[in-house]
C-alpha cells in the first residue's frame, strides 16, 4: 500500500526541485522513480486547498411535511361543486409532488380556523366537500408561531386578512423563518369558486360570488410554503410539474440566495480596451471543481468572468450589482481571512435576463502588489439585486390584488372575485422585510488564485 504523503503546497513544489535536480546523475530506473514522486508531488499541489462548505443545506433523504387546510367558511365556495374543482385536484396534489421529490416521506394532515386539529387520511378527504369548511377565524400568525422551521410546512389558505392580522403575519414568518437555510415560498392558483367572500374593505363587507368557466373569472387561492430552503425548492419544483395542463400558478420565493447553483467561469469575451488580465489555471484545486482558478502577477489588471446562473422561477432581473465578500489565504491547511485591499472595482459589464436564466459578464479589478504575501487566496463573490428590481421581482401577483377603491358601488353582480383583498400589501410587506433581513442574492460563488 502507498502511504499517504501530506505535503503543503509549498513543501510539494520544493521536493519537486529538489529531485529533478539530482536527475542527472542518477541511472535510467533512478530517473524513472524520481519523475513518478515529481508527478505525485505536483498533483498533491491543487487537492490539499479547501473547497468552500455547501452554500445552503442540502435536502434530507426523508421529507417530513405538514399540511394545514385553512377550514374557514371563507374556503367553501372552492368546493361547492358536484365534481372535483382545480381547488380540489391541487390538495390532492401534494402527496405525488412528494412521491417525485422523495423517496420516502411523511406527511401529515391539519386543519386550522377556530382551532388547529390533526386530520386522518380519510378526514383529509373530506375537505373536497363544503361541510369541511365552517369555522369562522383564521387565526393564520398563531399557527405560523407554532411551526417547526426545520421541517416542510404547507399552508393552504385564501390569504384574507384585515391590516392588522397581515402585519402580524408578516412578523411571524420574518422571526421564525427568515434565518439561514430557511425560506418562505408563496405558491399561487386559481380555481372555480362558487360561495360567499367575506371581510371585505374597512367595514367588513359579504359577497356573494360564483366564477364562469372561464379561467380569468376564477379565484386565487394560495400554499404558503415554510422551512428549509432545498427542500421547499425541491417541493415546489416537483409540485408544479405535476399540475393539470392549463392550471394557472404563480411562484414566489423569499430568501437570502435564489440559487445555490450559479457558476463563474473565465470569459470568452474581450477585455475592455487598455486592461491586462491573468492566467486561468486548474492546478489549485481538484478536478472538475466548480471554481475559477487564476494565477496572478504583480501588474494590476483584471478578472473577466460569466457568471451563469438557473433561477428558480421566471423574473425579469435589471442592473444587478456585483459585491464582494471574504478575501481569504491559505494557512497551516485551512483558509484563514484576510483583509488585504486587493480589489480596486467591482463592475457588471453586460446583463441577459431570460425567464428562468441569468447571465451576466462581470469584471473585477485587482492589484496584487495589495496583497501582503505569496500564497493561494479565495474571494468570494455575489450578484446581488438592487432594491427597486427586487421589489419589481416580487410583483408577481400585482393583477390578482383587489383594488377596493370603488367598493362603495360593488354589488354581487359586478364584485371582483377574481382577486385577493390585501394581497399586494401581504408580498409587499414580505419583501421589504426579506430584503432588509437577508440582503438577498441571485447567488453567490468563489475566485480562486495564486499569487
Amino acid at each position: 500500500m502507498v502511504p499517504e504523503l501530506n505535503f503543503t503546497v509549498r513543501d510539494s513544489l520544493s521536493l519537486a526541485v529538489l529531485l529533478s535536480g539530482v536527475v542527472n546523475v542518477m541511472g535510467k530506473t533512478a530517473r524513472l522513480l524520481v519523475f513518478i514522486l515529481i508527478t505525485i508531488a505536483l498533483a498533491g499541489c491543487g487537492a490539499k486547498v479547501d473547497l468552500p462548505a455547501a452554500r445552503v443545506a442540502p435536502a434530507s433523504s426523508k421529507a417530513q411535511v405538514a399540511v394545514y387546510l385553512d377550514s374557514t367558511v371563507s374556503m367553501r365556495g372552492f368546493v361547492n361543486y358536484p365534481t372535483d374543482t382545480e381547488y380540489a385536484l391541487a390538495l390532492k396534489a401534494v402527496e405525488q409532488a412528494l412521491n417525485i421529490a422523495w423517496q420516502d416521506s411523511e406527511l401529515q394532515f391539519y386543519r386550522f380556523g377556530d382551532k388547529l386539529r390533526p386530520l386522518t387520511r380519510d378526514e383529509f378527504l373530506q375537505a373536497s366537500t363544503p361541510l369541511f369548511y365552517k369555522d369562522d377565524v383564521t387565526k393564520l400568525q398563531d399557527l405560523i408561531e407554532g411551526l417547526n422551521p426545520d421541517q416542510v410546512s404547507i399552508l393552504v389558505t385564501d390569504l384574507f386578512q384585515t391590516d392588522q392580522d397581515l402585519q402580524a403575519v408578516i412578523t411571524t414568518i420574518n422571526n421564525r423563518f427568515f434565518k439561514k437555510d430557511r425560506v418562505a415560498a408563496l405558491l399561487g392558483m386559481t380555481s372555480r369558486f362558487n360561495g360567499d367572500v367575506y371581510d371585505i374593505g374597512a367595514a367588513g363587507r359579504r359577497f356573494r360570488y360564483q366564477a364562469s368557466d372561464n379561467p380569468e373569472s376564477f379565484r386565487p387561492f394560495f400554499f404558503l410554503i415554510l422551512g428549509p430552503q432545498e427542500e421547499v425548492l425541491r417541493f415546489t419544483s416537483s409540485y408544479q410539474k405535476i399540475l393539470p395542463e392549463g392550471m394557472t400558478s404563480r411562484l414566489l420565493v423569499y430568501s437570502d440566495t435564489w440559487a445555490a447553483q450559479g457558476r463563474l467561469v473565465p470569459s470568452r469575451g474581450l477585455l475592455p480596451p487598455g486592461q491586462r488580465t491573468y492566467a486561468a489555471t486548474s492546478s489549485l484545486l481538484p478536478e472538475g471543481a466548480p471554481y475559477p482558478q487564476f494565477l496572478l502577477k504583480g501588474h494590476p489588471g483584471l478578472l473577466l468572468l460569466d457568471y451563469e446562473i438557473t433561477l428558480p422561477y421566471a423574473m425579469q432581473v435589471a442592473k444587478p450589482e456585483l459585491s464582494a465578500g471574504q478575501l481569504q489565504i491559505w494557512k497551516d491547511g485551512k483558509f484563514a481571512a484576510s483583509s488585504a485591499p486587493v480589489l480596486t472595482k467591482l463592475e457588471v459589464l453586460h446583463t441577459v435576463s431570460r425567464e428562468q436564466s441569468l447571465n451576466c459578464q462581470v469584471a473585477l479589478h485587482l492589484d496584487p502588489s495589495k496583497l501582503p504575501e505569496h500564497g493561494i487566496y479565495r474571494l468570494q463573490a455575489a450578484l446581488n439585486p438592487e432594491l427597486g428590481n427586487y421589489r419589481n421581482i416580487q410583483k408577481v401577483f400585482t393583477d390578482w390584488n383587489m383594488d377596493v377603491s370603488g367598493i362603495s358601488g360593488w354589488n354581487d353582480a359586478n364584485f371582483p372575485g377574481n382577486t385577493t383583498f390585501n394581497l399586494n400589501k401581504f408580498t409587499d410587506g414580505l419583501a421589504e422585510v426579506a430584503y432588509a433581513t437577508f440582503k438577498p442574492s441571485f447567488s453567490e460563488s468563489w475566485i480562486y488564485f495564486k499569487y
